[in-house]
C-alpha cells in the first residue's frame, strides 16, 4: 500500500525525528538538508530549534497553495 503522507515527524523530547515516507520526500531531504545530517532508523535527527523552519519549507514545497 502506498504511503498517504510524505513525512512522519516524531518528537522524542530533546530531538525530533523526520522520516521521509516516499521517494519524493527522500529526494526533498537530499536536496534541502545538510548532506552531513545525522540520521537514525531512516529518519533525520532534528533539533527543536530547526523544526519549524523545516516544516515551513516542506509545506511550501509539497503544498504550494497553503
Amino acid at each position: 500500500m502506498p504511503a498517504t503522507h510524505q513525512f512522519t515527524l516524531t518528537d522524542h523530547g530533546s530531538i525530533v525525528l523526520l522520516k521521509p515516507e516516499t521517494a519524493a520526500a527522500q529526494a526533498w531531504c537530499d536536496e534541502h538538508l545538510d548532506p552531513e545530517r545525522q540520521t537514525w532508523a531512516g529518519a533525520v535527527v532534528v533539533e527543536h530549534r530547526y523544526v519549524e523552519a523545516i516544516l515551513d519549507a516542506i509545506t511550501s514545497d509539497f503544498n504550494p497553495e497553503v
